[in-house]
C-alpha cells in the first residue's frame, strides 16, 4: 500500500466547498496535519489545507463552532470533489492507524 503524501505549502484552496465531515479531536488533527492556519475569526477559527501528490486539494475546518477550539470534535472537510473525504480518511488512518495506541482515536468519515 502506498502512503498518501501531501503538502500544506502553497495550496490554492479557492473553489473548494463542503464535501463531508470528520469527527476527531483538535489535538488529533494537529498531530496528523500540523498546526492549523487561523480562520476568519467568525465562521472558522482553525483551518488546515493540503494537496496530495495526485493534485487532490482538501481543507479541514470548524464551522461556526462556539466551544473552545480545543473542544471541537466535528470538523468539515472541503474539497473540489468527494475524493477529498477519502484523502483525509487515508492520511489520518495511515498516520495514526499504524500504531495500536491510536486505534481508539480513529474516527469515521461522514458524508452528507
Amino acid at each position: 500500500m502506498t502512503k498518501t503524501t501531501f503538502t500544506s505549502k502553497n495550496v490554492n484552496a479557492d473553489g473548494t466547498s463542503l464535501q463531508g465531515f470528520i469527527t476527531c479531536s483538535y489535538d488529533t488533527l494537529c498531530e496528523v496535519f500540523g498546526m492549523p492556519i487561523n480562520g476568519d475569526g467568525y465562521k472558522t477559527r482553525a483551518e488546515w489545507e493540503g494537496k496530495t501528490s495526485d493534485g487532490t486539494v482538501f481543507t479541514i475546518y470548524d464551522w461556526k463552532e462556539s466551544q473552545p477550539i480545543s473542544d471541537v470534535t466535528d470538523w468539515h472537510i472541503g474539497g473540489r470533489d468527494k475524493n477529498a473525504i477519502q484523502v483525509v480518511h487515508d492520511i489520518v488512518n495511515e498516520t495514526l492507524g499504524e500504531s495500536a495506541k491510536y486505534a481508539s482515536r480513529l474516527e469515521t468519515i461522514r458524508t452528507f
